[in-house]
């Protein structure tokens, strides 16, 4: 039984938002590993901007094409990746600057899937990361495939794995019992 108030919290959490609660765990568990401790940052107010610039590069892992409608790009820029371009499954896009992008979420043919809404935040302790304010995309930060040649943000890039553990890949399993 659950006696924290702390642990019927979470519990009344993942039971009341389903399987989100999945993808919330799960980055959690990423936050955790990169060494990003503390709650998770729930608080998307708009006081959070990130300062400098947080150069991607995109590896798309989600079993789907990914296709740039918009967004908004960090300020003196261009939105990078441009809008309408597209990002095949097991492919990658190395060179991505924004301070918000909309993704949408395609079958091969072009069929909409999902959309996702994706936005720069920084926790409290500084460090950098992204959010579908969706809950359709999951993005892993990619330690094998980063660059840090200096301090400075401009050349730094930050390769992060795409995957999308919420697509509803087709009908629940109906047994016969």
């Amino acid at each position: 039984m659950i006696s924290s108030w702390k642990g019927k919290l979470g519990l009344s959490l993942l039971v009341g938002i389903g399987l989100t609660g999945l993808s919330l765990y799960q980055t959690y568990r990423h936050f955790k590993k990169i060494g990003l401790h503390g709650p998770l940052p729930l608080s998307l107010s708009s006081t959070d901007k990130v300062p400098e610039p947080f150069i991607c590069k995109f590896y798309n892992h989600t079993g789907y094409r990914l296709v740039v409608k918009g967004g908004q790009p960090f300020p003196g820029q261009q939105l990078n990746p441009p809008q309408d371009t597209k990002i095949d499954n097991n492919s990658h896009y190395d060179y991505c600057l924004f301070n918000t992008i909309s993704l949408e979420t395609t079958t091969d043919d072009g069929q909409h899937v999902q959309s996702s809404n994706i936005v720069l935040r920084m926790d409290s302790s500084g460090n950098t990361y992204l959010l579908d304010l969706n809950n359709n995309l999951l993005f892993t930060y990619d330690p094998g495939h980063s660059y840090y040649p200096s301090s400075d943000p401009w050349k730094q890039l930050h390769a992060m794995s795409i995957t999308a553990p919420n697509i509803n890949l087709g009908p629940p399993i109906i047994s016969n019992n």
